[in-house]
């Protein structure tokens, strides 16, 4: 771990992957085991949670005197195409800081599978479901203090293409005297 590490810890993996194509376009497909041994923290660097807006597109202004789309001419196919299923044990540990301090974060033992796929574009589509068998969250929001929740049974998380836009079915306790 580094002040600049965005991954840090153990990943210990099975992997069955092919490489074909030609210079200019190669194809990487393969199958990933991410193993029950691995133990590793991911640091969120440029994308705080948001609590939703609710107000969001409730009033949108038009420019009805805006120029038609010009068509764009696409570039022959080149670059990589990324193709990995990627299977995680129910054991692995993950850990996810959501600040810089590490004060507030994700700490928890799942696993699932997963469909990575990675276009020449750069453009990248992750389907799949992971399972949160156990584990924590510490979290503050506007109307909350930092507060320790815990997961309940039967949490996880739904990947429908981007990444960065998960659906979350995520229930947590916090015990308050």
């Amino acid at each position: 771990k580094t002040k600049k590490s965005m991954v840090y810890g153990n990943v210990f993996i099975n992997l069955d992957a092919t490489i074909k194509g030609k210079a200019g376009f190669i194809i990487f497909r393969g199958d990933v085991g991410i193993l029950e041994s691995t133990n590793v923290t991911y640091v969120m660097t440029d994308t705080p949670l948001q609590v939703e807006d609710q107000f969001n597109g409730l009033v949108e202004f038009t420019n009805f005197s805006e120029p038609e789309e010009k068509v764009e001419e696409h570039a022959p196919l080149s670059g990589t195409f990324v193709n990995l299923n990627v299977n995680i044990d129910e054991q692995a540990h993950l850990h996810c800081e959501l600040s810089a301090d590490g004060k507030s974060y994700v700490d928890c033992t799942g696993g699932g599978d997963l469909t990575l796929r990675i276009f020449p574009s750069g453009e990248m589509a992750l389907t799949g479901r992971f399972n949160i068998n156990s584990g924590e969250m510490k979290y503050t929001l506007p109307f909350i203090p930092l507060k320790t929740f815990t997961f309940t049974e039967g949490n996880y998380i739904v990947f429908n293409g981007d990444p960065s836009n998960p659906t979350l079915n995520i229930t947590a306790l916090e015990n308050t005297k």
